[in-house]
């Protein structure tokens, strides 16, 4: 019996043996394992050290974008509803035009109604220059007596210098003009 019971422990401490050294691989084997995952773990870090700055700086550009496009969408509101508007009084003017034009052809057909029709006055033509004689040439004009004339009225018209003179040939006026 003892012999048999012998045998029994060597098999059992072959057993707890075997156990042991899994147990051993398999804790050697989570160790490289944990050590490798924080090596990779430290890497990645610095990786993202190094990018960070140019994430923020791209999350700005975005939030900037953002706001560009926002602003777009809103310029691109006000100009729709500024031409909207113009397009309102564009047709609100054309309505106006047109009425005008039927007012203005309804007193085409009033006057046309009170004209005679045998007055042809397109078909007339200007006589030649040699036929025309002006009325005044062989009318003598009297010479004025400026030094006669007086102020009666004056008006502060001009702001520049006076660059031209009319005086009315039969009333007493005279017409200046500047630029």
């Amino acid at each position: 019996k003892i012999k048999g019971d012998i045998q029994k422990a060597k098999k059992l401490i072959e057993k707890l043996k075997k156990e042991k050294e899994f147990h051993r691989t398999s804790h050697k084997k989570l160790v490289y394992d944990n050590r490798r995952l924080n090596v990779t773990i430290k890497r990645l870090k610095k990786q993202c050290q190094i990018f960070e700055p140019t994430i923020e700086e791209l999350k700005k550009k975005f939030k900037n974008e953002i706001k560009e496009k926002m602003m777009m969408k809103l310029e691109k509101d006000r100009h729709k509803a500024r031409a909207q508007a113009a397009e309102s009084l564009q047709e609100e003017a054309e309505k106006k035009l047109l009425a005008f034009k039927m007012s203005s052809n309804e007193i085409d057909q009033e006057i046309n109604a009170i004209t005679p029709k045998n007055i042809p006055y397109e078909s007339t033509p200007f006589p030649p220059l040699e036929e025309r004689n002006n009325p005044y040439t062989k009318n003598e004009l009297s010479h004025c007596n400026f030094k006669s004339y007086s102020l009666k009225n004056s008006v502060n018209a001009h702001f520049n210098s006076i660059s031209a003179l009319a005086v009315h040939p039969f009333k007493d006026i005279i017409a200046t003009g500047s630029d």
